[in-house]
């Protein structure tokens, strides 16, 4: 087997594209005319099918006509094919019985696609795979060796478009989430241990652009104003726990709370280390104990009395609510405001408030 065109096509897993970095090289490799990959979802009738190709100008120019005319032609989207065989279109068709396979070949003979094989490389991610590559009459049909070729390297090709369709699955999940955090309000960044960028949401990103509380320069995270000092010391000393400033600018109060990713600084020391969420305090919203215990890491006590403070209770009332008496609950607050770094009460009170605490709803 040919072992330089199996690195080539597990080195365009890190290509700009993919995918159509694969179908080049796979195009190259067979001398062919244009090589294409079709993604299809399991569930799926076949409209939602999604194509990547390398090819000739001239079968780039008849892709409309293949898109929108002739693909319902196509013998790989009604033929069963297996996973450990190659298929050519004379296999797949039969021009003398079925006018329509007829009025396809001719169709390939056209743009220059007269030869070609068809794989099905199998199932990922809930999609289905299949490779076909072409040739035009002048260069001739693929021979059996070329056809053995292309089997021995298909679980090669399963492989690498597995990575690829794990990366596109986890970039859409990525920014599933991102884009939920934005819809809650919530400016999230992802930052590397000397606050490099990593990851930002559309907020975030907004956020930069306007110049407000936060500013990017030479692709680290900056916090402004009185803050900053605290924010760098933050990033290179560590952070054990959650911490949560406070900035006002022009007048209006952000709230910006850094979260540490545990665990993601062992071994080689890379990745995200730090999570920064960014948000304005323009309502209260309706809180949960057990949002308020999760967020802030507090007991089940404090984080009762830090809700019954948030809605307006001073301590005597809350210590008659929870039956305990001012000494206690005098206690449970200078807990509750050591875990969460703050320093009066007040400051607590408008930490619950911000829209951070929707994060845990």
């Amino acid at each position: 087997m040919d072992t330089d065109i199996i690195g080539a096509i597990y080195d365009c897993v890190d290509a700009q594209q993919p995918w159509q970095s694969m179908a080049g090289r796979i195009r190259s490799h067979f001398n062919a005319t244009g090589a294409l990959f079709k993604l299809s979802p399991v569930a799926d009738d076949g409209d939602g099918a999604r194509f990547i190709y390398d090819a000739t100008p001239a079968l780039c120019e008849n892709w409309p006509a293949y898109n929108n005319v002739y693909r319902h032609l196509d013998p790989t989207c009604h033929r069963a094919m297996r996973s450990d065989t190659v298929y050519d279109l004379p296999t797949l068709l039969s021009p003398g019985q079925d006018r329509r396979h007829s009025e396809y070949m001719a169709f390939c003979q056209s743009i220059g696609a007269a030869n070609a094989l068809f794989a099905y490389l199998g199932e990922n991610r809930g999609m289905r795979m299949w490779l076909s590559i072409s040739r035009d009459e002048k260069q001739g049909a693929f021979d059996d060796d070329e056809m053995r070729g292309l089997i021995n390297l298909m679980p090669h090709l399963y492989r690498t478009a597995s990575i690829q369709l794990m990366r596109d699955t986890d970039r859409c999940v990525a920014r599933a989430f991102a884009d939920a955090l934005a819809d809650l309000g919530t400016a999230s960044f992802v930052l590397a241990a000397d606050g490099q960028i990593l990851g930002s949401n559309r907020l975030a990103d907004a956020l930069l652009m306007e110049g407000g509380p936060c500013y990017e320069f030479k692709g680290r995270l900056h916090i402004g104003g009185k803050v900053q000092r605290r924010f760098r010391d933050i990033l290179r000393k560590g952070l054990q726990g959650n911490l949560l400033f406070e900035e006002e600018v022009a007048g209006q109060p952000f709230f910006i709370l850094v979260t540490p990713r545990s665990g993601t600084m062992d071994g080689i020391g890379c990745g995200a280390a730090y999570m920064v969420h960014v948000e304005s305090s323009t309502s209260l919203p309706k809180l949960d104990i057990e949002a308020l215990r999760r967020r802030f890491g507090l007991s089940w006590a404090e984080a009762r009395l830090t809700h019954y403070l948030a809605h307006g209770m001073t301590l005597a009332d809350a210590a008659v609510e929870m039956g305990v008496t001012a000494a206690t609950i005098r206690t449970y607050c200078k807990r509750a405001l050591g875990r969460m770094g703050l320093a009066r009460q007040a400051d607590l009170v408008r930490a619950v408030q911000s829209n951070l605490l929707r994060l845990d709803h």
